[in-house]
């Protein structure tokens, strides 16, 4: 079971130029323009291990959502 510190998160910078995607004490700072690429290396690992990977899958599309919407 995944708690509150461990539920992998994306944050957009507010510039909206950068992403930090993070879970527990990993982190790694991206390009905003590549989560569509992170979303689908995500989607495609979630197939083979859902309980691993597919937790990625939600925070990834709501980022994507909020720098469409903007």
């Amino acid at each position: 079971m995944m708690t509150a510190a461990t539920k992998p998160k994306v944050i957009i910078s507010r510039d909206l130029k950068t992403a930090v995607m993070s879970k527990g004490a990993w982190r790694s700072k991206i390009r905003a323009s590549d989560l569509p690429g992170w979303l689908n290396f995500y989607t495609k690992l979630a197939a083979r291990r859902p309980g691993v990977y597919g937790a990625w899958i939600d925070p990834i599309k709501k980022a994507i959502a909020l720098m469409e919407a903007t």
